[in-house]
Parts: structure tokens; sequence; C-alpha cells
């Protein structure tokens, strides 16, 4: 009888654990995190603290950090005149570091 009565008390403690798993509903976090970043451009987040002069970052060294992303970026490459695409790591990077082509050639064409 003692065993019977554990075996239906897991029975009842698996099917409460399936219940609230069915009930449980991933976040969707995904909606308001994209309406923050809509109002907002890459562009705009990418200049901002950037240092005013051009020239001093575009020439600097690709550095891709010491991160283990691998988020697709552009740095201007003085010895080939043009932005060249990178994987950066997303953390200590330096100024040389833009979100688009566009961006990157508007800041140091003719560098």
């Amino acid at each position: 009888m003692c065993a019977q009565l554990k075996v239906f008390g897991v029975v009842v403690m698996v099917l409460m654990m399936l219940l609230v798993a069915c009930q449980a509903r991933p976040m969707d976090l995904y909606d308001d995190v994209s309406d923050f970043f809509d109002a907002i451009s890459l562009d705009d987040v990418a200049n901002t603290g950037r240092n005013t002069h051009p020239e001093q970052f575009c020439m600097m060294p690709a550095r891709k950090g010491v991160c283990r992303a691998l988020i697709p970026r552009w740095r201007y490459d003085p010895e080939q005149k043009k932005c060249v695409e990178f994987k950066f790591g997303g953390c200590d990077g330096n100024e040389n570091n833009f979100p688009s082509y566009k961006t990157c050639m508007a800041t140091c064409e003719g560098m």
C-alpha cells in the first residue's frame, strides 16, 4: 500500500509538472526590443561618443577585440583606400569600426 502511494505521488508530481510546462509560454522580447531599436538608427548608435576627427580613427589598425562574437562590421583600410568587412568580437575594439559600408565610406573616403 505504501509503495502504491509513492508511485501515485510521483505520477501526480509528473502530471503537475507537465501541466505547468504546457502553460508556460516563451517570452517574446523581440517586439519590445525591435520597437526600441527601430526608433534609432545604427548610424546614430555607431557615431555616439565618436572622435570628431575621422583622419585619426580611419587610420587606426584593425582591432577585432577579445570577445568571441562574430559581428559583421566594416573598417577603413588605408592601404586599399576603401572599407573592408571584418568580424568584430563584440568588445574592446577601436573607432575604425562601422555598422555599414556606406557609413564607413562616408566617414573615411579620401583619407
